[in-house]
């Protein structure tokens, strides 16, 4: 029996060269080997050899890493960020030496932890900590009806054909060189905003990331759905065997009213049948969609390995100290929320309310090579967005979907103020009550790029809202807010008598 310990790259391939190992690792780790060459990682290749066979074998990586709170010296697979499942090739008969040489090998290089993360495969390892994770899969095999029982739901076949009669509807499925630079950064892009609409950050700011996609390509699927030429959304997903692996979806949050991840997962349903896979596996994660859609689970493991006594003591206490805290800091929640709310409607801030009646006439100020502009539908909102780097939010979205318009001035290269618009009553934060109108709009949330405050901006666009909306226009300040108060009144706002 040959015990293997490997650093280098170059060294690895050598040795695959020179032994055999079982088909469906050794595809994995040709492309973590790529990966980790393409990113210059640094890795550790752990294996046993008998007869000219490869046993056992783990692509490692060391760093720091936090496991339950506590930072500890790691020894963990390498790609356990890339893929959904990770592997640890072992024959059954040399599972137990080959932990054992893992641990051997964490000891004598001062390693605290062993991680072996998201594994289909469970084994037994003595003095660890061991976790379940199910994951949501639909297997045609487990359906009387198919890939029809992912096609007959409402929701998909109402979304698919709404897209369709709207726009030039086009979907593309691409793999190996198929697949670009330019699909890639596609991806890259529309994963960076759609997260950031929901204030997450993409794991594509790390700018490594993209070798992970392009060192799997070959095994990989591409669905690109496009609607009048303009990305819709797209999947990255890996093909393992009969299986196809829902990986990175990623959708064009302009489009979020048409409800594109259910279009994606039409379409790549339908490619999962007609290249009669088996399995759709949905992979890491617990959106409501994967449930809705499945037909049944698996389950994936992972292992926290301890090395030495004190690393053992502290997994154990982290483990019981996160489950007190836990509870601890629900409580704390509930109450900050209480208080919060107690706070607010004890709250002693006063606004100021005010009113102008109708299109008025301003007198305004000598504004060179500035543009007043106002938008009533998501869709030009970002647009417009884009073009001028505005950050795409949820909150946005949802204005727009009360019927919300928005107002800015700017110039040829940046937003210098802005704010919204309703023709309906709207909650203020601030004194915790709603303003209630009959008639009108109320303006609201404006805000002075922090570049151009105190040159009369703000005047300025209060001044083209007043002179381009025909209606009664309400609008409020916080009392203490001194500028905010002379400018509406500047403009010719009236106050108003207020019974908050």
């Amino acid at each position: 029996m040959e015990q293997v310990i490997f650093n280098k790259v170059t060294e690895v391939k050598n040795l695959l060269s020179r032994f055999t190992l079982k088909d469906n690792y050794l595809l994995m780790l040709t492309d973590l080997l790529y990966i980790a060459e393409a990113r210059d990682d640094k890795i550790i290749f752990i294996a046993l050899v008998d007869d000219a066979t490869i046993v056992s074998a783990g692509l490692f990586s060391i760093n720091n890493r936090q496991v339950l709170g506590v930072k500890y010296s790691a020894l963990y697979l390498y790609g356990y960020s890339f893929f959904d499942y990770n592997q640890i090739y072992t024959l059954p008969l040399f599972a137990k030496g080959f932990i054992n040489l893992v641990k051997e090998y964490s000891k004598s290089n001062a390693i605290d932890l062993v991680l072996l993360e998201n594994i289909k495969d469970s084994f037994s390892v003595s003095n660890c900590i061991a976790q379940k994770e199910s994951i949501q899969c639909f297997d045609v095999s487990n359906s009387e009806k198919g890939y029809n029982y992912i096609f007959e739901k409402k929701s998909l076949v109402r979304h698919r054909k709404t897209v369709i009669n709207f726009f030039n509807y086009e979907v593309k499925h691409l793999k190996g060189d198929a697949i670009t630079n330019t699909h890639f950064q596609h991806l890259k892009n529309f994963h960076i905003e759609r997260w950031g609409f929901d204030g997450v950050k993409s794991a594509f700011l790390d700018n490594k990331r993209l070798e992970f996609y392009k060192g799997v390509k070959e095994r990989s699927l591409l669905t690109i759905i496009t609607v009048n030429e303009e990305i819709l959304g797209l999947h990255f997903g890996m093909i393992n065997r009969n299986r196809l692996i829902w990986h990175t979806p990623v959708i064009n949050v302009k489009y979020l009213d048409f409800s594109p991840i259910e279009v994606l997962l039409y379409e790549t349903s339908d490619f999962c049948k007609n290249n009669k896979l088996r399995c759709l596996d949905f992979g890491l994660g617990n959106e409501k969609y994967k449930y809705r859609f499945s037909n049944t689970k698996d389950n994936v493991y992972s292992y926290i390995i301890p090395i030495n006594l004190v690393s053992r003591i502290k997994v154990i206490f982290a483990k019981v100290i996160k489950i007190i805290f836990e509870y601890i800091n629900l409580v704390q929640r509930l109450k900050k929320a209480y208080n919060y709310f107690r706070k607010i409607s004890r709250s002693n801030n006063k606004i100021n309310l005010y009113k102008i009646e109708g299109v008025k006439k301003i007198q305004k100020q000598n504004a060179k090579n500035i543009k007043f502009k106002k938008i009533t539908n998501y869709l030009d909102f970002v647009d417009f967005a884009r073009a001028y780097n505005i950050n795409i939010k949820r909150f946005q979205f949802l204005r727009f979907k009360e019927r919300d318009d928005y107002f800015c001035v700017y110039n040829e290269e940046e937003v210098l103020c802005d704010g919204w618009a309703r023709s309906k009553s709207i909650f203020i934060s601030e004194i915790n009550q709603d303003l209630i109108i009959d008639k009108g709009c109320i303006l609201y949330d404006f805000n002075t790029n922090i570049k151009h405050r105190r040159k009369g901006y703000y005047t300025l666009l209060l001044s083209d809202i007043v002179s381009s909306i025909d209606s009664v226009l309400y609008i409020y300040s916080l009392k203490e807010n001194i500028g905010s108060n002379k400018a509406i009144q500047r403009v010719g706002f009236n106050s108003v008598k207020q019974d908050f």
